[in-house]
């Protein structure tokens, strides 16, 4: 098996690994087992990713994000919001997209 290929429970990125040029983070590499998350950052991924949290055991549940990408998950979101208030439907999409990224193990 390749150092990188996904294994349930175990995250094919986690954390984060430098900035591209345009100052956004860069995801590191890492075959890592999923995490918890808790207090105030597991209620900010609950908020940005309601679904992922609900299936994925809520605040128990494992997670593979830390606490920085959950913070620029939210950053991002907001901005989004903010710049596009009445477009629910992609707001809800960028949500999904969200939890796709943040990917429960």
């Amino acid at each position: 098996m390749c150092e990188w290929c996904r294994e349930q429970g175990y995250c094919t990125l986690y954390g984060t690994a430098g900035h591209r040029a345009d100052k956004d983070a860069l995801d590191r590499p890492n075959n890592t087992r999923a995490q918890a998350v808790a207090g105030d950052v597991y209620r900010t991924l609950q908020e940005v990713c309601p679904q992922l949290t609900a299936e994925n055991g809520g605040a128990t549940g494992r997670y593979c994000c830390d606490d920085r990408q959950i913070h620029d998950l939210f950053t991002k979101v907001a901005l989004l919001v903010s710049e596009y208030p009445f477009a629910s439907t992609c707001s809800e999409n960028v949500r999904h997209a969200g939890a796709a990224a943040a990917g429960g193990a």
